[in-house]
């Protein structure tokens, strides 16, 4: 009979990829392929063709059948795919000892995935110097995107930002550079092949390429460009325009294999989602945002971390409480490996038990030795212990609190960074000594105040617009007081 397709592959094995091969299949559960692959090698050693109904009777134990010819099609099919497993790992083996850069970008990959950003840094300054060395431009852009993850993984202010745009500028200097050396090599063969089509025909027809520099970029685009230009438009713009660019970049990858984006399709999902959320319409937002979490989940992948966090500040905008439980929850895992966003999800957990009138499981959450964290985060959990005793019932207790988190201000006096936060916390103080006076016109008119107060904090620290403890104040404020 002919070969088998799999007899032809194991024939070009060397010894050593052929072990590889039986011990991938010897590990395995199949025993069909185990008796296939053992017939296979056997005959290969004899020197000898296996005849197709010999082989099946061996493989299935019973005749063979033109019905039944697809069974040892697919066995031959899935020994196949061992074989072309074992070539594929040992020629990836064999660029990675051959190949210095590609050995660098894999150590620079694992460096990055384990968030070691010192032997990152170093590693990556020898490696890069290696790759200019050799004017392995292609090499050097793919470190430089490395090098960018890794940036942007890390808590920063400006320099972090001004050396993550300085290594863009880089960047693209090696990316024109391999396409120029590219577009030059394409250009050269064209050339050769050209010579050899006049040298075999001399009265054909043939194409003359211009030698030189190609700058024609315009016309070569994909939806994958298309996306890219979107999002820059939308980052760039704002409102009606930022929403109108965002729709646009969502669209281009509509397009594409979402399986093989579905990275881009969830940033995609998620930068329109903040579109509509930075222009206050919340409601249209969302569900976008939701979009986005399930085409993480259709690819079985984590969660965005940042898509979370925008969801959870929508649902917060929306008063979906207990939504924001429930997807703080769900993404637990995700949270706890992202330190830049942990502390603020724990403040929406807090704040929205506290939102939902549940002061005890409001203090359950409030994350043990606060004291022993930044400051702001430390204010944050102590605006929440203020309320907690007022929603348990005990208003005194929280103007307890208030005096004693005030006199902390005065005792720290030129220690603290966020000293006006001593504006908020006598505003709370203002609001437990309103709610004890009895209903009357005073109380009324105290309310008043304390709303015109809200008001001004906000104007003077628009910072604060959205901190959950200012939000809670007005909203209890009108709730007990107007």
């Amino acid at each position: 009979m002919a070969q088998l397709r799999s007899e032809k592959l194991l024939a070009a094995l060397s010894p050593i990829e052929m072990r590889l091969v039986a011990k991938r299949i010897a590990e395995g559960k199949r025993a069909s392929l185990k008796v296939l692959f053992s017939l296979v090698r056997k005959a290969l050693g004899a020197g000898r063709e296996l005849e197709k109904e010999d082989v099946f009777r061996a493989v299935f134990g019973r005749p063979y059948t033109d019905a039944e010819d697809y069974l040892l099609r697919n066995e031959s099919r899935l020994l196949v795919l061992k074989a072309q497993e074992v070539l594929a790992e040992q020629r990836h083996m064999h660029d990675l000892r051959e190949k210095t850069a590609l050995y660098d970008i894999a150590l620079l990959r694992s460096l990055l995935e384990k968030r070691l950003w010192t032997e990152f840094r170093s590693t990556y300054k020898k490696a890069m110097e290696r790759a200019l060395r050799d004017s392995d431009h292609y090499s050097a852009a793919r470190m430089n995107e490395l090098y960018f993850s890794c940036l942007m993984q890390q808590e920063g202010e400006f320099a972090l930002y001004a050396e993550a745009r300085e290594l863009l500028e880089e960047h693209l200097v090696n990316l024109k550079k391999v396409y120029r050396e590219e577009a030059a090599h394409n250009q050269n063969r064209r050339v050769v092949c050209e010579h050899l089509m006049r040298s075999s025909n001399s009265e054909a027809d043939v194409p003359v390429t211009t030698v030189g520099s190609d700058t024609e970029f315009g016309q070569a685009t994909t939806p994958l460009v298309r996306f890219f230009e979107a999002q820059a438009r939308a980052f760039r713009s704002a409102g009606e325009q930022s929403i109108v660019h965002a729709h646009e970049a969502v669209e281009s990858l509509m397009e594409l294999d979402s399986t093989r984006f579905y990275a881009e399709l969830v940033v995609a999902l998620g930068n329109l989602g903040l579109s509509y959320y930075l222009a206050q319409r919340f409601e249209e937002a969302r569900p976008w945002y939701e979009k986005a979490l399930e085409t993480t989940a259709k690819a079985g992948r984590p969660a965005d971390i940042a898509v979370v966090f925008n969801y959870v500040c929508t649902l917060v905008k929306l008063g979906e409480y207990r939504m924001v439980l429930d997807i703080i929850e769900r993404h637990r895992t995700a949270i706890e490996s992202a330190p830049r966003v942990r502390f603020r999800f724990e403040c929406f957990r807090s704040f929205s038990h506290i939102f939902l009138r549940e002061p005890d499981a409001a203090f359950e959450s409030i994350p043990p030795s606060i004291t022993q964290r930044p400051e702001s985060e430390y204010h944050y959990f102590r605006f929440a212990l203020l309320v907690i005793p007022y929603l348990r019932g005990d208003t005194d207790d929280a103007l307890r609190e208030t005096i004693n988190f005030a006199k902390y201000f005065h005792r720290s006096k030129g220690k603290i960074g966020l000293p006006n936060e001593l504006d908020l916390v006598a505003l709370f103080r203002r609001f437990f000594t309103a709610v004890q006076m009895p209903h009357s016109a005073q109380r009324t008119r105290a309310g008043q105040r304390l709303q015109d107060m809200q008001r001004e904090f906000s104007e003077q620290y628009p910072e604060y617009v959205d901190f959950l403890p200012l939000l809670w104040l007005k909203a209890e404020t009108v709730l007990q007081l107007c």
